[in-house]
């Protein structure tokens, strides 16, 4: 039995990020006369926006890449425990690591908004490792089901950061916001000076006036960005 992949974007990020890492394969179908049928493999993704994509390896040299360019649809398949899959759409090249990818669309189902945190507002975020070991992160986007952030690779490693269990911020408006944390995913992100890592952790218990404030804030910055 084949399921249709339309999840919430925790869970997304969670298969998507159990197909990077293994490097399971995908089959990527493209509808056309002769329904060209192609493997691939996951190399990012980014589950945590509103038009959320996959960046995969180039299909073949030449005529698979150009196939899928002129294509107006995809339907992509995978297996992970079970057999899921989903339409797609081609959204263009993009360029990571100096290597060219094919980036295509996945659904998504949203039962809240996440919206960017700015520079300008408060975006430091402290990760709990255990009872004396603490690192800071800058937030890069919220909703009331979590968060994602990035972290500075001098301050901690992969390992360092999935053992961390509880997040504390504030909101801009002095709200603070204390919760246990799953971290789904660390990606590794080169930059000049070293390295830093993007990871997505899932709120495990917030509610009250904590999951209260997380929806107002993130229902009001999502209509200040309808506004503009």
């Amino acid at each position: 039995m084949t399921t249709e992949l339309i999840k919430k974007s925790d869970e997304m990020a969670g298969i998507f990020t159990e197909l990077k890492v293994g490097q399971h394969e995908l089959f990527v179908r493209i509808d056309n006369e002769q329904e060209t049928t192609y493997t691939t493999t996951v190399i990012e993704f980014d589950a945590f926006i509103d038009d959320p994509f996959i960046l995969i390896a180039p299909l073949t040299p030449g005529q698979g890449d150009r196939i899928i360019e002129d294509s107006s649809s995809i339907s992509v398949e995978f297996t992970l425990g079970e057999s899921y899959t989903f339409k797609s759409v081609y959204l263009g090249r993009q360029t990571l690591n100096d290597r060219e990818l094919l980036k295509i669309s996945y659904p998504n189902k949203r039962k809240y908004y996440r919206v960017w945190i700015s520079y300008e507002d408060k975006n430091k975020i402290t990760l709990e490792i255990d009872s004396q070991t603490k690192i800071d992160g800058v937030i890069k986007d919220i909703s009331p089901l979590g968060v994602g952030f990035y972290i500075d690779g001098n301050a901690a490693g992969p390992e360092d950061i999935h053992r961390v269990h509880r997040a504390s911020f504030e909101l801009p408006d002095g709200t603070v916001i204390n919760s246990r944390v799953e971290i789904r995913y660390v990606t590794s992100m080169p930059y000049t000076n070293g390295i830093y890592f993007f990871c997505g952790a899932l709120f495990l218990d917030m509610e009250g006036e904590m999951f209260d404030r997380i929806i107002q804030y993130t229902l009001e910055r999502k209509l200040e960005e309808e506004e503009v």
